[in-house]
């Protein structure tokens, strides 16, 4: 094999030492082999094959997360195969979308429920109750029940704004995960 394909082969194998050495090898033995396929049987050259085939990273994430999710039982192997999974994925992911996702969904049902609470409070005023749980404290300052309304109207409204912006966010960093990876030679690429 070609110099090139060597390292790239040698670059797979080094992104996925965290899996069993026998599971490593037959990944890599099938690699090679469809290298070899596409050169001899499609007879496509060293360098087109390298432009064809997937970065040695997102090839190694691939395979990881075949081995990770084909696995059923759960042992130190599924440790290191998720904890690799993870390194390779980077921490970012890890936290970036539940982070996204929880304060975009907290932030909407917070959006209306100030509004819900607001309308509660001031209605309850005009009609003689007093809820002491609903209002709107700043430090030492309590605002008056009937300002309790239009105030939670503009928090409300502040909230879903906030949470509408992050949950836009989180999917089109949800589009730019997905469109990274797609385009793979290999989804159809069994080991």
């Amino acid at each position: 094999m070609n110099q090139d394909i060597d390292h790239y082969i040698s670059s797979v194998d080094k992104y996925l030492k965290h899996i069993p050495k026998a599971e490593r090898t037959d990944i890599i033995k099938e690699l090679e082999s469809y290298i070899e396929d596409l050169q001899k049987n499609e007879g496509i050259s060293a360098d087109e094959v390298l432009r064809q085939l997937t970065p040695p990273k997102q090839l190694a994430l691939e395979f990881l997360e075949k081995s990770v999710s084909k696995s059923n039982s759960f042992g130190i192997e599924k440790i290191r195969k998720l904890f690799s999974l993870y390194i390779l994925i980077g921490m970012t992911n890890v936290f970036v979308h539940p982070i996204l996702s929880i304060l975009s969904f907290s932030l909407l049902i917070c959006s209306v429920m100030s509004v819900i609470m607001g309308a509660i409070k001031s209605i309850g005023f005009l009609l003689g109750f007093d809820i002491p749980y609903i209002k709107i404290e700043v430090g030492a300052y309590s605002l008056h029940p009937l300002l309790v309304f239009p105030t939670s109207i503009f928090l409300g409204v502040l909230l879903f704004l906030i949470g509408y912006f992050l949950l836009k966010l989180e999917i089109k960093y949800a589009q730019a995960v997905s469109k990274k990876r797609k385009g793979n030679v290999y989804s159809s690429f069994k080991y």
